[in-house]
């Protein structure tokens, strides 16, 4: 089971959990989490997009404050280090610019 399928079958709090590693506004989570389960990659795409528009401005300063600062290489590594390379793989790709993206951003979204 992958992506769209996944995530629809977590329990509630488990999908809130992978959403907030996505968006740290917890009213798009709350909101995104009344909308599942989702029927398609699309309908989440679409469904995260329209609630996304719909914050507040202090719920956009809610999620970009979630997210380390611009350049903070160790802080970057600390939020998502469960989506880190095994250590063999980071070795490899040591002098390589590699960007850290969690598994929920490609697995669910």
């Amino acid at each position: 089971m992958q992506g769209i399928q996944k995530l629809n079958t977590l329990p509630k709090g488990e999908f809130v959990e992978e959403l907030l590693t996505v968006c740290g506004c917890r009213g798009w989570v709350e909101t995104m989490s009344a909308l599942a389960p989702f029927s398609s990659t699309h309908g989440l795409h679409a469904a995260a997009n329209q609630e996304w528009w719909r914050l507040s401005k202090e719920g956009w300063l809610e999620a970009f404050g979630a997210h380390p600062r611009i350049g903070d290489k160790a802080a970057l590594a600390a939020k998502f280090s469960a989506t880190q390379p095994p250590a063999q793989e980071a070795e490899e790709q040591s002098g390589a610019a590699v960007s850290i993206i969690p598994l929920a951003c490609t697995a669910a979204l």
